[in-house]
């Protein structure tokens, strides 16, 4: 059978971009380590352009505000891409997504990951023609640890700057905060407590000492100073009239970052007067499918249009 339709043009097509290395960074042993990340963007029909030169053409066209992605689990390390198919909707409406690495608490402990974070984000800016982007409207946001990476972005607090692209500002203009553990002070000093107690693997199931624990790993160091540097990188202690307005998300099932660290988040983002939202996800877990729904999306799309 032979047949004719006419679909129209309504949407672009998406076009990823993989593999840019962005910094190169040491990890814990001193050896070399090379941090990459991707575009995804309804660049058009640009593929085989951009497949021979790296390059996607921009001439006469507008410039799309970003928004940079930090995976999570833990700290641990996670394939940059993991959820692209999750995020794509936001190249669909029009924003460049970018998927960065960051080291793992195997490779570099804090603040070697707000480091690379914000180096994303001013190697993002500083090639804002070359990916047809609009330097002045970049955002980052990321799913639990993350998320707390995008906060601790988020403060543009002028911290943690790299000699890559030093030049240029890591500030950023929106942040997406997907149940962040925002407070690491206040969950080290109850692990400790437990691990204390001899109660530790009984109560997580899985953990026999601090240095076990996801904050103990990505903090590292000296135990006497643990709680002190796990203040030093929590948003929650930090947050200014600077920092960048905040979408934050939280399930009401979350069976590993309590609901009440993006309430306290959220209180005392309105206390000085940050612009905030904090939506409460019903039956939300720890990154379960409600994040991801069409009522959901259009949510995050809505406030990015009001607020990047």
């Amino acid at each position: 059978m032979r047949y004719t339709i006419d679909p129209g043009r309504k949407e672009n097509t998406i076009t990823v971009i993989d593999n840019i290395v962005f910094s190169r960074v040491k990890d814990t042993e001193g050896n070399d380590m090379e941090l990459k990340l991707s575009v995804t963007a309804d660049f058009g029909n640009s593929e085989m352009m951009a497949l021979r030169t790296g390059k996607i053409p921009t001439e006469g066209a507008k410039m799309r505000p970003c928004m940079i992605w930090f995976n999570g689990s833990g700290w641990r390390g996670a394939e940059k891409n993991m959820q692209l198919a999750d995020l794509v909707y936001l190249a669909k409406a029009g924003y460049a997504l970018v998927c960065a690495d960051y080291r793992s608490s195997a490779k570099g402990h804090f603040p070697d990951q707000i480091i690379d974070a914000k180096t994303a984000v001013r190697f993002m800016r500083a090639n804002a023609s070359r990916y047809g982007i609009d330097p002045d409207r970049i955002g980052v946001f990321g799913r639990s640890a993350g998320g707390q990476i995008a906060c601790l972005v988020g403060l543009n607090d002028g911290k943690y700057i790299s000699d890559e692209y030093a030049d240029v500002p890591s500030d950023v203009q929106a942040v997406y905060d997907m149940f962040g553990p925002n407070d690491l002070y206040s969950a080290a000093k109850e692990h400790m407590q437990m691990e204390e107690d001899g109660t530790l693997e009984k109560n997580t199931g899985r953990w026999k000492t601090i240095w076990d624990c996801h904050e103990g790993a990505v903090l590292g160091g000296e135990r006497e100073t643990l709680l002190e540097r796990a203040k030093e990188f929590s948003p929650v202690y930090h947050v200014t009239g600077k920092n960048a307005p905040t979408l934050i998300m939280h399930g009401d099932a979350d069976p590993l970052v309590p609901m009440k660290r993006s309430e306290e988040y959220y209180d005392i983002l309105c206390e000085n007067g940050v612009e905030a939202d904090l939506y409460i996800v019903k039956n939300g877990g720890h990154g379960s499918p409600e994040f991801f729904q069409e009522e959901t999306k259009q949510v995050v799309l809505q406030w990015l249009k009001e607020h990047l």
